[in-house]
């Protein structure tokens, strides 16, 4: 069988086969590359078939083809998350259906099932779309003290120009108060990680005495933290009455002593 490392890969977790299946089939045509781990797959191009012998050489995928077919997936998947998110942000997640989604983007339930295996694998996919967007916009990742605050800001720009987005992220979180809600636990994760990312900022500012005398580190996070949240719904019943940018400004200017 060919090498993997021959081949570009990317690994997949497949749902509802268990481990005595995947040791009865091999996956040839270049399409799938059976891994050590039987529960993943290194998926290429083509189709799952009955038993081979061991030592049987399989022909390598056409490499074109390969690539097109990889694009293809993916911009399909692209397009299955922004219909995800146009559902989720005006239905909920309870209500939206998969059968919704799947309508939007022109496949049937099952068509939408190959690139998603259930309805919370989508909802997850959806909301580390929008954090990597973020990350990326804001340089949190390296951004520290005033730097990362600016950051926040320019987020805060970026979401008045997608509403879909501001409000998927309203709805759920609202939702998801629930403990029962399968993104209960994201957003208790995520809440946790943005007042701590907020503290050491705050506190980085504290350090160069750049924070206002009596301003807590902690209680600023949350502060700013709250007012966002509430910033965003106000923006959503009525945008043009609302400047996000502008109130986080003034927020930021008057707990520290540094330029926004």
């Amino acid at each position: 069988m060919a090498s993997e490392e021959n081949v570009n890969t990317k690994t997949v977790h497949v749902v509802g086969f268990g481990k005595t299946f995947l040791k009865r089939y091999i996956m040839r045509s270049g399409h799938f590359w059976i891994s050590q781990d039987p529960s993943r797959l290194y998926c290429c191009y083509g189709v799952v078939m009955p038993p081979r012998a061991k030592d049987v050489t399989l022909p390598p995928s056409p490499k074109g083809r390969a690539r097109g077919s990889y694009a293809k997936s993916e911009a399909r998947r692209e397009d299955i998350l922004a219909a995800a998110m146009e559902v989720f942000s005006t239905e909920g997640f309870r209500s939206g259906s998969l059968k919704d989604v799947a309508l939007k983007v022109g496949l049937s339930q099952a068509g939408l099932l190959h690139h998603f295996p259930n309805k919370e694998a989508l909802l997850e996919a959806v909301l580390s779309k929008r954090d990597e967007s973020s990350l990326k916009l804001t340089h949190a990742r390296d951004a520290v003290g005033a730097d990362f605050l600016r950051g926040l800001i320019a987020l805060v720009a970026y979401n008045a120009t997608v509403p879909g987005m501001v409000a998927l992220y309203c709805v759920l979180s609202a939702e998801s108060t629930n403990p029962n809600h399968p993104a209960h636990d994201y957003f208790r994760r995520r809440y946790a990680w943005v007042r701590q990312s907020l503290t050491e900022a705050f506190q980085n500012l504290d350090n160069g005495d750049l924070l206002r005398p009596g301003v807590s580190p902690a209680a600023a996070a949350r502060q700013l933290t709250a007012l966002m949240d509430g910033l965003q719904v106000q923006w959503l019943l009525d945008p043009d009455s609302v400047d996000m940018g502008a109130e986080i400004k003034c927020f930021l200017n008057t707990a520290t002593l540094a330029e926004f």
